[in-house]
């Protein structure tokens, strides 16, 4: 940012400078430089110090700029340079071209990435691949949910029991279900989620075996919770791959992103 600035004010110090000595009046080429599209506030710091320093030059150039004028100065050359990063691209210039353009220009490579990812930014949208990855992640969760439901009621017809008692019996996999499809995009360990099923089932057995609960009489409370971590693991597996595939492919467009800048 402070390397733009000096480079902008140099010129124009060194102009003015000259200006001065050819006998133009200050006034005059302050219009002048404003009619060249420099802007204001820099030509009145460059004006301000000659003045200080009696118009000497390099004593002019090493005044320090107000931090606030140096962060005005760098986004408007970085809008320009997007500007002009835009208009190569619509007229079928590419990326290597138009950095080496600006390079010889005069501009550091910090601006220009800066302006190349702003501009890469804009015009790519989200991959397709990306778009559709989250469809399948979300279709894999709707059909977990519909799946358990047609669980419960084929157990319920086996086993001559009532949907309330089936869904007690699996309430492992219920909590193991909702927890792991409410979390698996909040978590950057995905596999942390395979610890739930024997978090569940182990309280599922306290409760059933030692809680007094009247809703657990009557059930095979060894068997429930064989079947439940085995139906939880196979859930949490499937969403756990779902939502890998989704995370790795992200990763991959990331890494071409930043090849392409």
């Amino acid at each position: 940012m402070q390397d733009i600035s000096r480079y902008l004010k140099k010129d124009i110090v060194y102009y003015i400078k000259s200006e001065i000595e050819k006998g133009n009046s200050i006034d005059n080429i302050r219009k002048a430089l404003l009619d060249a599209g420099h802007h204001h506030n820099l030509v009145d710091e460059a004006i301000r110090a000659l003045k200080i320093h009696n118009w000497d030059a390099i004593k002019a150039m090493n005044e320090p700029l107000h931090s606030s004028l140096q962060k005005e100065l760098y986004f408007d050359v970085l809008n320009s340079i997007i500007r002009y990063v835009e208009y190569n691209i619509s007229i079928g210039k590419t990326i290597p071209q138009i950095e080496t353009a600006l390079l010889r220009s005069g501009h550091n490579q910090e601006t220009i990435t800066e302006a190349m990812e702003e501009v890469l930014s804009r015009h790519n949208p989200p991959a397709e691949s990306t778009v559709g990855s989250e469809t399948l992640k979300n279709l894999v969760k709707i059909i977990s949910v519909i799946a358990f439901v047609v669980l419960l009621a084929l157990l319920s017809s086996s086993t001559k029991s009532s949907i309330g008692t089936v869904f007690i019996g699996l309430l492992p996999t219920v909590f193991t279900l909702i927890i792991s499809v409410a979390f698996i995009d909040r978590i950057k360990v995905k596999s942390f989620l395979t610890i739930l099923p024997f978090t569940f089932v182990m309280l599922f057995v306290f409760a059933g075996a030692f809680g007094g609960f009247s809703m657990f009489n009557g059930m095979d409370i060894k068997s429930l919770a064989i079947i439940n971590l085995v139906i939880s693991l196979f859930y949490v597996g499937i969403i756990i791959g779902s939502s890998s595939d989704t995370y790795s492919e992200h990763k991959e467009e990331k890494k071409e992103q930043t090849r392409i800048n």
